[in-house]
C-alpha cells in the first residue's frame, strides 16, 4: 500500500480523528490525575507555569528561529531545516498554549533545541513518505503506481505522459 493510495489517505484520517477525541479526554484525566496527587491549587499553579514557561521558550526560540531564517534567505541557501525548525516551534508553541500536560510536554519536545532534531527527522520522514520518496534511498522517487492515483508533473515525480518523464537538471538560476 502505498502512502498515497486512497486506503492509507483514509486509514491516517481515521487515526487523527480518533487522536482529536481521545486528547481532550487524555488532557481531562492527566489533570484529574495530578489533581488528586498534589490538590487542585498546586495544579492550576502547575498549568500556569507550564503556560508562562512555556510562552518564554516558544518567544526565545520563534525568535532565535526567525533570524535563522532570515540569515538562510539573505545569504540565497534553500532554509529547509530553517522553515522545519520554524514550523516545529510554532506547532510546538501552539500546543503549549493548550491546557493541559500532555500537550505541554508534546509542545516543548518540538521546541526545545536537544529534541527539535529527533521531531525533524520525523516530520520529514512523514513529508517524504506523503511525497511519496522512498526515506533512505537518496532522493529517489518510487516507481510510478498507476493504482496510487492521479500525478503531477514535478521535478523527481515520474508521470507516464510526457517524454523524459522524472528527469531532473540540475542548475541554476541568475536573475539580471
Amino acid at each position: 500500500m502505498s502512502p498515497t493510495s486512497p486506503r492509507a489517505r483514509s486509514t491516517l484520517r481515521r487515526l487523527l480523528s480518533v487522536l482529536v477525541l481521545a486528547l481532550p479526554l487524555l488532557e481531562i484525566l492527566g489533570i484529574i490525575g495530578v489533581n488528586r496527587l498534589i490538590g487542585g491549587w498546586a495544579t492550576f499553579g502547575l498549568l500556569v507555569l507550564a503556560f508562562v514557561v512555556g510562552a518564554a521558550i516558544v518567544k526565545r526560540e520563534g525568535l532565535r528561529s526567525w533570524r535563522v531564517l532570515s540569515e538562510a534567505t539573505r545569504t540565497g541557501q534553500m532554509p529547509s531545516r530553517e522553515l522545519a525548525d520554524a514550523g516545529l516551534v510554532l506547532v510546538g508553541g501552539l500546543l503549549i498554549l493548550v491546557p493541559g500536560f500532555l500537550t505541554d510536554l508534546i509542545g516543548l519536545v518540538l521546541i526545545v533545541p536537544v529534541t527539535r532534531p529527533l521531531a525533524r527527522a520525523g516530520l520529514g520522514y512523514l513529508v517524504a513518505r506523503q511525497v511519496g520518496f522512498i526515506p533512505g534511498s537518496g532522493g529517489r522517487p518510487q516507481p510510478f503506481d498507476p493504482a496510487a492515483g492521479p500525478t503531477w508533473n514535478s521535478p523527481g515525480r515520474p508521470t507516464t505522459d510526457q517524454p523524459g518523464a522524472g528527469t531532473t537538471v540540475q542548475g541554476t538560476v541568475i536573475d539580471d
